[in-house]
């Protein structure tokens, strides 16, 4: 429940007043993201339906995601206009087909006949908050196929989802029965349905399952490599135009690459976060400015917050700048040069501890 709108713009008002009186923009930044913060969080659940038990709607949309193959069922986002009672408003909604599942791919435009549920799972003491889950995801509704028609075979060109599309089915036509193609569609295309109960049992004993996540550590890499590639085209560049425009050139490169492999993988939102730390890592180093590592840790923080509201709903997020937060309490400020190997014991140690 959110608080009633009318005691929070009488609060912000008189914050406001004050802090206009006593010149101190805090309060007014503060008010702002409280404001845009509780914008977003209204928008997520008024877009929340809680349809009637045993619902049954036809409705038309596309499949906006990689499907996800289970043992018993196909899941994917759906996406339509015309949901009854929203008045043509766009809807997400996460589709499970039961039994006899056809060949559905992401980007195809289907006929749907589904049995609706509200967005909400069991109360645990322990595991995940699904309900949660789908609120920062933007999933309105739970859909059960009773029937289905395609209504575009192909995929559709434009749509980011067909192109992940295609190269998923360019890597299944390559790899076939190989042993990694689980872990490979994990780690480039964000697709994780494909790895086994055994296979994730043992990514848990030993503690490598958030690798497979696509975050700080996979966008880092790619951007290093798009750097290595400005670097190298330097190299057929005039020495005039290096001098004043190469640092430029090996960032838009590292950016460049590591907004394809984003792409790549769906733009998940521990991509997006680490995507947005990386720009701004690249604006204070094209900049050239004095900036204390804190405060670029803490523009990142703002401006993912900022871009994205429900951020702090996805664990991820927490882990995320807590982790970069102990390396930079271990390593800054950096007094004296420090070995490969005391520096890499000091960082695992202190992840270890802390998280």
């Amino acid at each position: 429940e959110l608080p009633p709108a009318g005691p929070v713009i009488a609060g912000s008002a008189c914050v406001l007043l004050v802090a206009a009186v006593l010149r101190q923009p805090g309060p007014v930044i503060l008010l702002i993201g409280t404001a845009w913060s509780l914008i977003h969080l209204n928008s997520a659940i008024q877009h929340r339906l809680d349809p009637p038990e045993g619902t049954n709607v036809r409705v038309s949309g596309w499949v906006s995601d990689l499907p996800a193959k289970r043992e018993h069922a196909l899941s994917f986002p759906f996406i339509t206009m015309d949901l009854p009672g929203q008045n043509g408003a766009r809807t997400t909604v996460l589709v499970h087909w039961y039994r006899n599942w056809p060949e559905i791919k992401a980007g195809q435009y289907w006929s749907l006949d589904l049995r609706l549920k509200a967005a909400r799972s069991r109360v645990n003491f322990s595991g995940p908050d699904r309900e949660k889950w789908y609120l920062s995801r933007g999933i309105s509704v739970l859909g059960i196929v009773q029937e289905g028609q395609s209504l575009s075979p192909g995929l559709q060109p434009e749509a980011l989802s067909a192109w992940r599309q295609r190269v998923h089915d360019s890597l299944d036509h390559i790899l076939g029965d190989h042993e990694a193609r689980p872990v490979l569609l994990a780690l480039s295309l964000a697709d994780r349905s494909s790895i086994g109960q055994a296979q994730w049992s043992s990514f848990r004993a030993t503690g490598t399952s958030h690798l497979l996540a696509i975050s700080g550590m996979h966008i880092g890499l790619a951007a290093m490599v798009g750097l290595m590639l400005g670097r190298a085209g330097l190299l057929l560049m005039p020495m005039g135009l290096i001098l004043r425009h190469g640092g430029r050139l090996c960032w838009g490169a590292g950016i460049a690459v590591a907004v394809w492999y984003s792409a790549l993988a769906g733009f998940g939102t521990s991509t997006r976060r680490a995507l947005i730390m990386l720009l701004v890592v690249c604006m204070v180093q094209l900049t050239r400015r004095n900036t204390p590592p804190g405060h670029a840790l803490l523009l990142a923080l703002a401006t993912v917050l900022a871009g994205d509201p429900l951020a702090p709903a996805d664990a991820g997020f927490w882990l995320s700048f807590l982790a970069v937060f102990i390396l930079l309490y271990l390593f800054v400020p950096r007094n004296g040069a420090s070995g490969w190997l005391k520096s890499t014991v000091r960082a695992q140690v202190g992840i270890v501890l802390v998280m």
